[in-house]
């Protein structure tokens, strides 16, 4: 059984009033941009970026997206290693 608190919570937990969000002083915690022509994603958050194949991350973590996007152009031997061993991955 739930109860009302004097507070303004239900089980300890606060309710959300949607009307009174600001968007304008949300800002966006994740930005994600697909490379074209590719199967890579390049993460941005909170000033780092890194490169993902799906949901698993691929580079290590870079001060910016052209740094990310150059690291993932050069498809050196462990590249394909890298992206070889993420499919077979996937398909199981």
């Amino acid at each position: 059984m739930v109860t009302k608190e004097k507070s303004g919570t239900q089980s300890g937990v606060k309710k959300m009033n949607s009307t009174k969000s600001n968007s304008k002083k949300n800002k966006e915690l994740i930005k994600t941009e697909l490379i074209k022509e590719s199967p890579f994603t390049i993460v941005t958050t909170k000033g780092i970026s890194f490169g993902c194949m799906g949901r698993h991350k691929i580079t290590p973590d870079m001060a910016t997206k052209e740094d990310v996007r150059e690291e993932l152009k050069n498809m050196s031997r462990n590249r394909i290693v890298q992206v070889i061993l993420l499919l077979i991955e996937i398909q199981k």
